[in-house]
């Protein structure tokens, strides 16, 4: 397993939302895929959470590149994010407040629509790992459409993360170009005074 080096939330986000793709695939509208909802729930929601909690890492890291003040520490982040657990409102808040900071869109309102859904379905993260989740009684799921929804939540999220990564790569190259121009007035300064 050579990858592991390079694992981090947002690459085991994907993964747990291919493992949930290929669950999804496996619907045959037949009585007993009703035995896969539970699974597919749990394994996308945590695609999600990672999603989130790895988009928040990233946007404190490109405010610290920023400058921005009052920041938490490395340590400090990770002490949080284990503090709001697996509460999605809460990740969702904590990454708009970030994004808001940045002066970058939010994330859209559907997205927030499916995470208060999730959030309000299963607000610890664990409920869509036992039997007897939801109260008795039958209801209908369009499951395909669920999982259309829940892929593009999961897809919003990774590209707000993308999203962070070309702010990052421009800030970076506004900081090279300022620098270099530095340099550049520093060498003519130094060679008028040498004149």
């Amino acid at each position: 397993m050579r990858w592991r080096d390079r694992e981090t939330d947002g690459t085991l986000a994907e993964a747990y939302a291919e493992a949930a793709r290929r669950l999804a695939s496996s619907f045959a509208s037949q009585p007993y895929d009703d035995q896969i909802l539970l699974p597919f729930l749990f394994v996308y929601r945590h695609a999600i959470e990672l999603d989130l909690k790895h988009a928040i890492r990233e946007a404190v890291a490109l405010r610290r590149m920023a400058a921005h003040r009052e920041l938490p520490s490395a340590v400090e982040l990770e002490t949080k994010l284990r503090r709001y657990g697996h509460r999605l409102l809460v990740l969702g808040d904590k990454l708009d407040e970030h994004l808001q900071a940045l002066d970058l869109e939010r994330t859209p309102a559907a997205t927030r629509r499916v995470l208060r859904g999730l959030n309000d379905l299963d607000l610890n993260g664990t409920g869509f790992r036992y039997a007897n989740a939801f109260e008795d009684g039958a209801t209908h799921i369009d499951f395909p459409r669920l999982a259309a929804l829940l892929d593009e939540t999961h897809r919003m999220l990774a590209a707000t993360d993308d999203m962070l990564d070309y702010a990052a790569e421009g800030y970076r190259i506004a900081m090279d170009e300022a620098a270099q121009y530095e340099s550049e007035l520093r060498a003519e300064f130094e060679a008028y005074e040498s004149y």
